[in-house]
């Protein structure tokens, strides 16, 4: 594949101005000067009449809530153990050739592109590229960075790409004891009747299923659970220890493979996070991170052995919608 290489001429009716849009890119970071109409602008690959699946051997690159793109940087790479590659990278806008650079990396893995003078629609989403693969692929295997975005003025654009992360599925459990690390294989919370809450959720959706209790009815009786809410990538449950009562009590969240429960797949739930403690009467609350969390670590977790409160934008579920759902 060849590379087209920018060649000095005269500005013409480009302007001074648009230049500076690409000058101000320092390692890579552009600096970001203004917000269009319709809030941040975005960028984003958008696949062209996918299939069924989703897949694609084309894709556009779109610049949206923008007043027009006069210049642009960006750089697309294919990901994957097997990776396509790219057979061509078209700018949009119709730039003139002179100030035009794409280059193709990383054997045909990595296209990059380098425009000034681009003339596009002043409003709607804009089409600042158009490539094409050797084959199909997903928008998850693609990696998308934009380096400078700018208008027909000069002015660089406060540019945010969203890049596709798949969902993470969890579940909650607090429990009476310490919690199990390998689950089916060593059992699991409602078969040893130990199960006084449980929730289920997604990084798409927080909470999606709760219930419980499913558990001795001594220990229900000195431990009442308060609520339950997810919130900034933990979980975090409210409960209330009876008087005369003293219970070892823990949190824990598990990765699961998909969305809910399932019995047979109880072994191929992963323990994230946990948290224990001894509890006297009072109120208290439990901590724990939830999968999907890129900063999530087993020593973040919280435990409050005292009274207290968790203060945390979250999704919350109050006890009284809890029930009973044997699994």
């Amino acid at each position: 594949m060849t590379t087209d290489t920018p060649r000095l001429g005269r500005l013409g009716s480009i302007g001074v101005a648009v230049l500076a849009v690409l000058a101000v890119v320092v390692g890579g970071t552009a600096v970001t000067a203004q917000e269009g109409d319709g809030g941040q602008p975005t960028v984003d690959l958008v696949a062209v009449d996918p299939a069924a699946d989703g897949t694609s051997d084309t894709f556009a690159v779109v610049a949206e809530n923008v007043s027009g793109v006069g210049a642009y940087e960006y750089t697309v790479r294919v990901e994957g153990d097997e990776p396509g590659t790219v057979e061509e990278l078209v700018p949009g806008g119709n730039p003139p050739e002179f100030f035009t650079t794409v280059e193709y990396r990383d054997g045909d893995t990595t296209a990059f592109a380098r425009v000034v003078g681009a003339e596009t629609n002043d409003s709607g989403p804009v089409s600042i590229g158009t490539l094409t693969f050797s084959e199909a692929v997903e928008r998850e295997d693609l990696s998308l960075s934009v380096a400078a975005l700018g208008d027909a003025e000069g002015e660089s654009y406060d540019v945010r790409v969203d890049e596709p992360t798949e969902s993470a599925y969890y579940q909650v459990d607090f429990v009476a004891g310490s919690p199990i690390v390998d689950l089916g294989e060593n059992g699991t919370y409602s078969e040893q009747a130990r199960l006084l809450a449980y929730l289920h959720g997604s990084t798409e959706e927080p909470v999606s299923r709760v219930g419980g209790p499913i558990a001795d009815e001594n220990l229900t009786q000195c431990v009442s659970v308060e609520s339950v809410d997810v919130g900034d990538d933990r979980a975090v449950v409210a409960f209330t220890v009876a008087a005369d009562c003293e219970e070892t009590l823990s949190l824990a969240s598990y990765e699961t493979p998909d969305a809910g429960w399932n019995a047979s797949a109880a072994s191929e739930q992963v323990l994230f996070d946990t948290a224990e403690g001894r509890f006297g009467p009072g109120n208290h609350t439990l901590a724990v991170e939830l999968p999907g969390d890129p900063g999530a670590s087993m020593d973040d977790s919280e435990t409050d052995a005292g009274d207290g409160e968790e203060t945390t934008e979250t999704a919350s579920v109050d006890a009284r919608y809890l029930h009973q759902t044997r699994f």
